[in-house]
């Protein structure tokens, strides 16, 4: 009998755990979709303007979970207006993806843009090909610096998730007890999502991946890298202080921009003039003229 009702015990604190973990985390997402996604119902993202005939440099733009690529475009234009060939590698989730595991699915993002970044560079050879990444990208970026160490890298890193907040880091660690194939509703705006919600095993993928670099963020100190960071102090999600020594620690030869939003509707979202302000996206553009400068773009 004791042995029965341990058990019963244990099943229940169980199940309890399980729902206030979904409930949390769904409450969480949903105040932030409730709040902010009416604002932007009526925006678009402008199309990708024309490069020119002989481009002096390449950049690969890698998008965060469940963005829309043509999110991006508004950055990718600006690199494109100082003479720099941009593509946009689209994180598609293959079919079946539901059955995935987040790091089956990281590796599937992995791939991507590794095959992106090849082509690229096949494209234009002898040519720099700077690694743009926001939030996930980021990961992704630096993941790709670490796979090919021969090659000198010029990154431009968006909102990186090298340390979040207490709240979102203790939300994501909580995924791990969550079936993979679990939906969750998503908390980009309308305007900036594929789909309305986001799996359990896209945030898994990211925590896996946040955990594999924490582990070789060291070897990054090694590496002939270049570049930018642009973080927000009002960044929801990513603790600009945390990064900002991380980066101090492993990376500091990248240059840190504290980005200064006034007027824009989101934080985290630094992606356009609408979502940063007119001052924030000032900002940004005027740091990525002076980094195509730097490549003699």
């Amino acid at each position: 009998m004791l042995h029965k009702v341990s058990y019963l015990r244990i099943s229940t604190s169980s199940f309890c755990l399980y729902f206030l973990v979904c409930l949390s985390i769904i409450l969480t997402i949903s105040s932030c979709v409730c709040l902010k996604t009416s604002q932007l119902r009526q925006y678009s993202f402008p199309a990708l303007q024309q490069e020119i005939a002989n481009p002096c440099a390449g950049v690969i733009l890698i998008p965060g979970i469940n963005l829309r690529p043509d999110a991006l475009n508004e950055i990718a234009n600006q690199f494109i207006s100082h003479g720099l060939r941009a593509r946009i590698v689209s994180l598609r989730k293959p079919m079946l993806s539901e059955h995935f595991s987040g790091q089956q699915l990281a590796d599937v993002w992995t791939n991507q843009v590794r095959d992106g970044y090849q082509v690229l560079r096949e494209q234009l050879p002898g040519k720099p090909v700077l690694l743009f990444g926001y939030s996930l990208g980021t990961l992704l970026a630096l993941n790709l610096v670490l796979e090919q160490p021969e090659d000198k890298k010029t990154l431009f890193l968006l909102a990186p998730p090298l340390e979040l907040r207490m709240l979102p880091s203790f939300l994501l660690k909580l995924t791990r007890l969550l079936p993979a194939s679990v939906r969750i509703a998503s908390a980009a705006p309308e305007r900036y999502r594929i789909q309305p919600w986001t799996s359990v095993a896209e945030y898994q993928a990211l925590d896996s991946m946040r955990n594999q670099l924490d582990q070789k963020l060291h070897l990054l100190s090694q590496q002939r890298l270049s570049g930018v960071v642009l973080l927000s102090a009002q960044d929801e999600f990513v603790s600009d202080s945390g990064v900002h020594e991380i980066l101090q620690r492993h990376i500091p030869k990248l240059e840190q921009h504290i980005l200064t939003l006034q007027g824009g509707s989101f934080v985290h979202l630094m992606l356009d003039q609408y979502s940063l302000g007119e001052q924030g996206w000032n900002e940004l553009s005027e740091v990525i003229q002076q980094l195509a400068q730097r490549l003699n773009c």
